[in-house]
């Protein structure tokens, strides 16, 4: 693993990526999953594999070798969501959402505000639940404070 300098970016090159990594490359040893995308430049890792994905039982491993830009990402990641059929939630920036599952199959929304700016959303996915730290259903409009979370139970 390589740590890159603050404003230093890597480039990564695939079938469908064409992007810039930063903060670190790390080598990947594919052992058997098949290479996505390689870095680019003239450094040691040139040409390594910087996204892998490896097929197990039904499911499959992805494996990102450094953090990837904006639309780097979007290009990895809109295959893996097309082919999954998976629904995309948009947040706005600086906020990011999660879904877990717990032991009982209650699903577990996390939003967070990464900004010291207030932020308001309406996700009709998350209607219905019931936010947990303040313990209030959600009816389409959520605000959260400069650097907030809220969890919220989806049942």
């Amino acid at each position: 693993m390589d740590a890159l300098a603050p404003s230093e970016t890597i480039d990564v090159h695939g079938d469908t990526v064409d992007a810039k990594g930063e903060i670190v490359a790390s080598i990947i040893h594919r052992e058997g999953a098949e290479r996505l995308a390689t870095y680019g430049g003239d450094e040691f890792y040139a040409g390594h594999s910087a996204l892998t994905v490896n097929a197990y039982g039904k499911g499959k491993a992805y494996f990102v070798g450094t953090p990837l830009d904006e639309t780097g990402m979007s290009a990895f990641m809109a295959p893996i969501i097309r082919d999954l059929d998976l629904k995309s939630l948009d947040t706005p920036e600086d906020v990011s959402l999660s879904v877990r599952y717990g032991d009982d199959g209650t699903r577990y929304a996390f939003l967070i505000n990464n900004s010291a700016a207030d932020k308001r959303l309406c996700l009709s996915e998350l209607n219905g639940g019931t936010e947990l730290l303040a313990g209030t259903v959600i009816n389409d409009l959520i605000e959260l404070k400069p650097y907030g979370v809220d969890v919220i139970a989806l049942r």
